[in-house]
């Protein structure tokens, strides 16, 4: 059995149509100090057609903003609803950081080239809006003009391949001549470069996808 503030006094608000009454007391009439200022008002069902009780609603159903069929309100759905989203903890882009990124990239130490270029793809994958930012693009260029270490410019492809980076007028340039003229790994980044040439030939957008589904996610190990 439902517990509820059913009761048996008549001194009725009726509500039209639904059989239920409600015990409402004029607050004006009241002390100031009275607790039936706080309290909820009292509802009653009267027996329905065949003459069976009707059910019992709670004291606060007409207090509660309850949706149709007498249910609370769903909560909004989408991509960015609570139910969809989840707090994620992310690098801010600060000037100090950008350049201290680029200090790295330009280091004689090809450990710390190769530190550089992974932190430029974990910002790019952490936050999926970077696609187009200017300086994490003028990064990728810098790697994939790498003089010596082969890991850095394999970096920057994979982020450019990905889609994670967009890159601008300056990669494409880059793009060609490695196109034509880089026959290293038996022309490997060549026509991976000419892969990703095709790509950017045409915009992306972004689209709503099951959520879990990470089908762009990088494994750092295929690097």
């Amino acid at each position: 059995m439902t517990n509820c503030n059913c009761v048996n006094s008549r001194n009725p608000q009726s509500y039209s149509g639904v059989n239920i009454t409600c015990n409402v007391i004029d607050p004006t009439k009241l002390p100031p100090d009275s607790p039936l200022l706080h309290a909820q008002p009292q509802c009653y069902v009267e027996p329905n057609a065949s003459g069976m009780p009707g059910c019992c609603y709670p004291g606060n159903y007409y207090i509660n903003n309850y949706g149709p069929g007498g249910f609370p309100p769903m909560p909004p759905q989408g991509p960015n609803s609570p139910a969809n989203t989840r707090k994620k903890r992310i690098q801010v882009l600060t000037d100090n950081y950008i350049k201290n990124l680029e200090a790295y990239l330009n280091s004689p130490s090809e450990e710390h080239r190769k530190f550089a270029a992974q932190e430029v793809l974990k910002r790019l994958d952490e936050d999926r809006t970077r696609y187009n930012d200017p300086a994490l693009n003028a990064l990728i260029n810098k790697m994939l003009q790498d003089p010596a270490c082969h890991k850095v410019k394999a970096t920057a492809l994979t982020a450019l391949d990905t889609q994670l980076a967009q890159g601008n007028d300056n990669t494409v340039a880059i793009l060609q001549n490695m196109v034509q003229n880089d026959k290293s790994r038996n022309g490997a980044d060549a026509a991976t470069a000419s892969s990703i040439l095709l790509k950017m030939s045409s915009p992306t957008k972004l689209v709503d996808v099951p959520k879990g589904n990470s089908s762009n996610s990088i494994d750092p190990g295929v690097i």
